[in-house]
């Protein structure tokens, strides 16, 4: 026997070998002339089914959140919990904070005062934060369809 064949089914031996590993490749005959094409579409065909079975369901699930509107309801409740969360204490509003420091007590106007504006900036905070939440989310949408980033600029304030 030649050196040439022995190698050569030494070869064809080991690539037998391989061709029973972590996939399933279906019995190819290793001395098959179009045995190498034949194994990497093989290949592609078991990491396909592997990736339908394991991964697929679970990017479906997330394209199906991105794409409802059942996340951004649930931010969107969250911002409006936080900030009145933040604004409930009355104590540590400008005007009673100031008047503490010098000792002093507010007027029923100024407390008034303060009252409306501290209303009026938890509307602003809350309709800035709801907004933001909006544009972040349409560009999210957006940047699916189109596979890209988009640079909007978000609402400042």
């Amino acid at each position: 026997m030649s050196f040439f064949k022995r190698a050569y089914d030494d070869v064809m031996t080991e690539l037998d070998f391989r061709a029973r590993g972590q996939y399933q490749l279906g019995g190819i005959d290793p001395r098959d002339d179009e045995y190498a094409s034949k194994t990497y579409a093989q290949l592609i065909r078991s990491q396909y089914a592997d990736y339908q079975e394991r991964f697929q369901p679970y990017e479906e699930r997330m394209m199906d959140l991105a794409t409802s509107r059942e996340l951004l309801d649930q931010q969107l409740s969250r911002i409006g919990t936080n900030i009145n969360a933040s604004f409930a204490n009355p104590q540590f509003s400008a005007g009673a904070l100031a008047s503490q420091r010098y000792g002093t007590q507010q007027t029923a106007q100024e407390r008034s005062f303060n009252t409306r504006q501290s209303d009026m900036d938890r509307a602003l905070a809350t309709a800035h934060a709801k907004n933001n939440t909006r544009l972040a989310n349409a560009d999210m949408k957006q940047n699916m369809v189109t596979g890209g980033t988009s640079v909007r600029g978000l609402v400042t304030g």
